[in-house]
């Protein structure tokens, strides 16, 4: 078992959730997280920086909210960051 399951499993609300969709939402915002800093990355690897400033400042800011996210997504207050996640996908769709 996963370390995040048993600790969802654990969890006094588990019987609120779905433990799985919500493991693997944990695990889409980090894995979203990690691609923008690493787009943010290349971009600060080109020639021309400058032309890249606003693709880097939008990844980063893209990679702040998705850890914010996963960090936020706990059984507790699953129900009231519905509209947040998926605000967050729109932005995410969008780069």
């Amino acid at each position: 078992m996963h370390i995040m399951e048993r600790m969802l499993e654990a969890h006094p609300h588990k019987g609120e959730i779905e433990i799985m969709a919500l493991m693997d939402s944990i695990q889409t915002c980090f894995e979203s997280a990690q691609s923008c800093t690493a787009c943010a990355d290349a971009c600060l690897a080109e020639e021309y920086i400058q032309d890249f400033s606003q693709c880097i400042r939008i990844n980063l800011d893209c990679s702040a909210i998705c850890r914010v996210t996963g960090r936020n997504l706990i059984p507790a207050k699953q129900a009231g960051l519905e509209p947040h996640c998926a605000t967050v996908a729109q932005l995410c769709d969008s780069l």
